[in-house]
């Protein structure tokens, strides 16, 4: 599973905003739409995303518009209206409840919160793709290799860690400790993998089911050790992919093969 850092598309007469926007979130695109049209065409575009428009009552009509053409597809979009008038926000929550029939993730933020409803928009996104792989739980996830010039199909739940050995090798540790060579790189095997299987360190992918604790190093990162008694490192940048699949394993009943 590769990192998951949704979209920010912004909708606004301030060009500043999306500069601002990048400074702060700097593992996200950060998009600017000038109308209304190139929205519609980034959210067929885009399966999950956070939109930001800046409303007036000039424009509160396009929304409006906008809005209507969302109820007739499937989306998964966090809708971000933002207004520094009160008064202009209050009046538009009516008028925008009463033009939709159909109820979409339409959230109101001030510029002083907007980064804080921005953080809430990422967990409602994530809680929703977590529950989407949830609900295919029941269906084993398949992890293709290169071993030996043939083609090498494991269960997903097999594998307890990958590292990366030398330059074009990878060692693959299964749930028994059988080690499987591979010429196959971290990010095929990561683009193959569900959250569970997470890249924890620049050479190493493991998987969640198999920890057995975590704790921080002299280095200031942390040491994940699994059953066996096995230690591969977890650096901070990668923290948030633990995090994810701690969130996976505690929200379902996971399969396991131990």
């Amino acid at each position: 599973m590769l990192p998951y850092f949704p979209d920010v598309a912004v909708y606004s007469s301030n060009y500043s905003l999306k500069i601002k926007l990048s400074a702060h979130l700097k593992n996200n695109r950060v998009y600017n739409l000038k109308n209304p049209k190139e929205f519609l065409d980034f959210a067929r575009k885009n399966d999950g995303f956070i939109f930001i428009w800046e409303l007036s009552k000039s424009t509160l009509c396009h929304l409006r518009i906008l809005l209507a053409k969302l109820c007739e597809q499937e989306n998964n979009i966090e809708i971000l209206c933002l207004c520094g008038d009160e008064d202009c926000g209050e009046f538009m929550k009516k008028m925008i409840s009463y033009a939709n029939e159909k109820p979409l993730r339409l959230h109101f933020s001030g510029y002083n919160t907007l980064l804080s409803s921005i953080k809430l928009a990422f967990s409602r996104l994530l809680e929703s793709k977590l529950a989407a792989i949830a609900e295919n739980e029941d269906r084993l996830n398949y992890i293709t290799l290169k071993h030996d010039n043939k083609k090498l199909i494991l269960v997903e739940n097999l594998i307890k860690c990958v590292e990366k050995t030398g330059k074009n090798v990878i060692q693959v540790t299964l749930s028994d400790n059988e080690k499987i060579d591979s010429t196959s790189n971290l990010k095929d095997i990561a683009s193959q993998s569900t959250p569970c299987l997470f890249q924890c360190h620049k050479s190493f992918l493991v998987n969640i089911k198999y920890i057995q604790a975590i704790s921080p190093n002299e280095w200031n990162h942390y040491d994940i050790t699994l059953d066996g008694e096995l230690t591969i490192p977890l650096s901070k940048g990668f923290f948030p992919h633990f995090t994810v699949a701690k969130n996976l394993l505690k929200s379902s009943a996971i399969q396991t093969f131990r």
